[in-house]
């Protein structure tokens, strides 16, 4: 199954909107509430493309604390729909843009349908 990896970026809003949705529930969060989010230089979004369809998406935020000599980071959301699973899609997210050497994952937790 080929795919696409790449950060987001503004025109991806409207559908990380409809995943998010998926993911969290609740109601849809305003493209212009995303798209602010992009311009957060402490958060990083990459996000997958299965036959020009966004299919999932990752966040990590950086952050510093006094605790560490060197910036830490957290991989704070991890969603991939249904049909686009068990192909090394989230893994992809995460290793593209080397969010691995930065993030922490202190807590885990796994949502399935």
């Amino acid at each position: 199954m080929d795919y696409m990896i790449r950060l987001a970026n503004e025109k991806d809003a409207e559908e990380l909107s409809r995943l998010n949705q998926e993911f969290n529930g609740g109601e849809r969060q305003p493209t212009t509430r995303i798209i602010e989010s992009f311009n957060n230089n402490n958060e990083l979004v990459t996000v997958a493309f299965l036959k020009d369809k966004l299919v999932g998406f990752a966040c990590g935020q950086i952050y510093r604390s006094f605790c560490y000599s060197v910036a830490q980071g957290e991989i704070t959301e991890l969603y991939i729909e249904d049909h686009a699973r068990r192909h090394g899609i989230a893994s992809s997210l995460i290793d593209e843009y080397h969010l691995v050497p930065f993030c922490v994952i202190s807590t885990f937790l796994l949502r399935t349908s």
